[in-house]
């Protein structure tokens, strides 16, 4: 299921590029046409998106963390309407309001929600998806938010309390965290801003450029939700699956589409749907499939769609069919 964006590989060119490197090693370890490469549409499976990760450390100095380099090496238009809109948000309050509406379109490897108090927001930073070795590119968004902030109000100190789920690495640049305050091995990935600074004006933002940006974005939204991208991609592997005899659990569907579990759930709720429903869809299709071009017995065929019991597997059939297997047969 190709649902990551093509930034990383744009970073992993700049880091190439800006070492001497030669390109063709992009796309032959990434796995992409320069033609795919060149256009921004491209979305990336988690093994390329995995490999430009890779191409990222590889060229990196091994004195400083990767995701500090990967950061420096990003432009803010990879960000695309979402980047463009929040550079012409009015504060730093809209272009954080504007980052969680849409945050689906631009990154929907990490999820982030907002805690507000009194005097502060916290933003909580979940990684949705293991990539491998680079499971930890969490630090890149807790990083990449404070270099927002910095780029967008044009501040000097803003000091910002972070904490972090990663252990502390053995070897890192203190100068690469400036005005971070940082608490390593904690329970989540969290990033403090006070209220000061969320009401901060954003230096030279438009509000034309905003309101084009943002209509882009919503129309973005819509077509993506539209297109149902993650039932779609869970039916498909739930199909796979039932066609191989493998066991199917939520747990195995959310690794094989490389999400976490939690993660998916939301995401099919947020299409209307759930897990539970698309698979007793697609066991009860995959069972009628069967039924028309087989001469298995019905309880094989219970089996196979994933039915220890014969009786439940009849009740289920005429609940969702509207006739009993047999019949179902002897129509076909």
């Amino acid at each position: 299921m190709k649902i990551y964006p093509i930034y990383p590989m744009a970073v992993a060119q700049r880091m190439i590029e800006s070492n001497g490197g030669n390109l063709e090693e992009l796309y032959q370890r990434c796995a992409i046409t320069q033609a795919q490469f060149s256009d921004p549409n491209t979305l990336l499976t988690a093994e390329q998106t995995n490999e430009s990760l890779n191409i990222c450390r590889d060229y990196s100095d091994t004195t400083r963390l990767t995701s500090v380099q990967f950061l420096k090496h990003m432009h803010f238009s990879d960000l695309g309407a979402l980047g463009m809109a929040m550079m012409n948000s009015e504060s730093i309050r809209q272009a954080f309001d504007t980052l969680l509406k849409f945050q689906t379109i631009y990154a929907p490897t990490f999820y982030i929600t907002e805690t507000k108090s009194k005097n502060d927001s916290t933003f909580t930073i979940e990684n949705d998806v293991s990539i491998g070795s680079n499971n930890d590119t969490v630090i890149e968004i807790v990083v990449g938010i404070f270099s927002l902030i910095k780029e967008l109000t044009q501040l000097g100190q803003t000091p910002l309390n972070v904490s972090l789920q990663h252990k502390k690495p053995t070897e890192f640049q203190l100068h690469d965290f400036p005005d971070f305050t940082i608490n390593w091995a904690e329970k989540h990935n969290r990033v403090t801003i006070p209220n000061s600074l969320m009401n901060e004006k954003i230096v030279g933002r438009n509000q034309a450029n905003y309101t084009l940006f943002e209509q882009i974005l919503s129309q973005q939204l819509e077509d993506i939700s539209s297109h149902l991208p993650y039932t779609r991609g869970t039916e498909a592997c739930i199909r796979s699956m039932l066609k191989g005899d493998i066991k199917i659990s939520l747990e195995e569907v959310s690794r094989r589409v490389n999400i976490s579990s939690r993660t998916l759930n939301r995401r099919l709720a947020s299409e209307n749907t759930t897990f539970k429903n698309l698979y007793t869809q697609q066991r009860l299709n995959h069972a009628a499939q069967l039924l028309k071009t087989s001469n298995m017995p019905i309880k094989k065929i219970a089996s196979a769609a994933g039915y220890s019991a014969l009786s439940s597997f009849y009740k289920a059939f005429k609940v969702f069919h509207g006739t009993s297997p047999d019949h179902f047969r002897n129509m076909s």
